[in-house]
C-alpha cells in the first residue's frame, strides 16, 4: 500500500530507491556516489532525514545495546546523512539548500520507558540547530520537525487504552496522521514557503504538550 502511494504522488519526476543502513558510514557514502552518478538527477538540494527507531525499557534494565541502536539510528544516522549531503551541495555549488530532520515532541518533554530515544532525538535537535548556524552563511537552511503521536508502525503496538488517552490529552482529539508530518516536511523543504525559517524546531503535535 505505501508503495503504491508513493506512485501515485511520483508526478511526472524520476526517482530511485535506494536501500540503506543510516548508521553505516559506507552504507551512507555509496548512496550519495550513486547519486551522484544518476545523469538523470540534479545535483543533491534537499535531504530529509527520517529514519528512526523506538524500543521501551526501564533506565534501570535498558540495556547498552538498546542504547546504543537507537543513538546509531537516530542520532548517528542523521549527521551521517546531513554530512553527506552537506558535503555534496557544497561541493556541487548549490546555492540554496535545505535540510529537515526529524525529531520528536519528547525530545523536550520525555517519555517514560523511552529514555534512550528521548534523548536520541534531543540531540537531533541540538545537532540540527547547529548545522543550521554553520550553513546559513552558504545558503542552506536546516529545520527540524518534531512530530506528536502519529499512526504509523512504529505506534501499532500502542494499546487501544493508551491511545484513547493521547488523544484526550491532545487539544484536536486525534493522534496524527504520517502525511500530516510529510506535509510539515515539504513545506520546509519548499524555498517558496520557507525561504527565511533556519534552525526553527516545527511543531507538528496537535497541541500534545503546549
Amino acid at each position: 500500500r505505501s508503495v503504491l502511494r508513493v506512485l501515485v504522488l511520483a508526478g511526472t519526476a524520476r526517482h530511485h530507491a535506494c536501500h540503506v543502513d543510516v548508521a553505516s558510514e559506507a552504507s551512507v557514502t555509496s548512496l550519495f556516489n550513486k547519486l551522484r552518478n544518476c545523469a538523470d538527477l540534479p545535483p543533491v538540494s534537499i535531504v530529509v532525514c527520517c529514519a528512526g527507531v523506538s524500543r521501551s525499557g526501564r533506565v534501570v534494565d535498558l540495556k547498552l545495546e538498546v542504547f546504543e541502536q537507537m543513538i546509531d539510528v537516530n542520532l548517528k544516522g542523521t549527521f551521517l546523512t546531513v554530512q553527506a549531503a552537506v558535503s555534496e551541495m557544497l561541493a556541487r555549488g548549490v546555492e540554496q539548500g535545505s535540510v529537515v530532520t526529524v525529531s520528536s515532541i519528547v525530545a523536550q518533554t520525555g517519555l517514560r520507558y523511552h529514555s534512550a530515544y528521548a534523548a536520541s532525538k534531543a540531540a537531533v535537535i541540538a545537532f540540527t540547530k547547529t548545522a543550521a548556524l554553520e550553513l546559513a552563511p552558504h545558503g542552506i537552511r536546516c529545520n527540524v520537525v518534531l512530530p506528536g503521536i502519529v499512526d504509523t508502525a512504529m505506534t501499532a503496538g500502542v494499546s487501544e487504552k493508551d491511545r484513547a488517552n493521547v488523544s484526550a490529552r491532545t487539544p484536536l482529539g486525534r493522534l496524527g496522521r504520517p502525511e500530516e508530518i510529510a506535509r510539515a516536511i515539504r513545506f520546509l523543504c519548499d524555498e517558496a514557503d520557507s525561504s527565511f525559517i533556519t534552525g526553527a524546531c516545527f511543531e507538528v503535535t496537535g497541541g500534545l504538550h503546549m
